[in-house]
């Protein structure tokens, strides 16, 4: 009877752990944001959306997961975790192995309207750089798309 109670506990936790991998996986929640992003976009308008996803406490930021907007001419124009980053071009910036990724982003956007990109980016306060994934999708009748980027490491 004991071992009977013992691989029952065991298959319920073991389930438990099962559903919160699955609940809480960075790529899932990266498409969520890009696509609640899109459906904001579509539902209340550019100005509105914009200011939504580049607030740092809002609801497109998910731990170290975020939404941002870009141009399709490479010009961030939200982004709640690098304010700097807001008004500029940025595809001329490179990841660590030389990879123009922003660049890139605008191409999956505008060629496929929707995809994955991935590059090295070196974290805050870290010695390497780090596997980062980010998930693309252009707005329907806008010059512009959502993305939202993890770290895969």
């Amino acid at each position: 009877m004991n071992i009977f109670r013992a691989l029952t506990s065991l298959l319920i936790v073991a389930s438990a752990c099962a559903v919160h991998a699955i609940a809480y996986d960075p790529a899932t929640v990266a498409k969520n944001l890009v696509r609640d992003a899109v459906t904001m976009f579509e539902q209340k308008g550019r100005d509105y959306t914009l200011r939504v996803v580049g607030n740092i406490s809002g609801p497109f930021r998910k731990g170290s997961t975020h939404a941002f907007v870009m141009s399709m001419k490479g010009i961030v124009l939200a982004h709640p975790a690098n304010k700097e980053l807001v008004g500029k071009d940025v595809t001329t910036i490179k990841d660590w192995n030389g990879t123009l990724f922003f660049r890139d982003m605008v191409t999956v956007a505008r060629e496929d309207k929707k995809g994955w990109v991935e590059y090295w980016w070196l974290r805050h306060g870290q010695q390497k750089p780090t596997l980062t994934r980010t998930y693309i999708e252009a707005v329907p009748n806008e010059d512009l798309f959502v993305a939202a980027s993890y770290y895969a490491e």
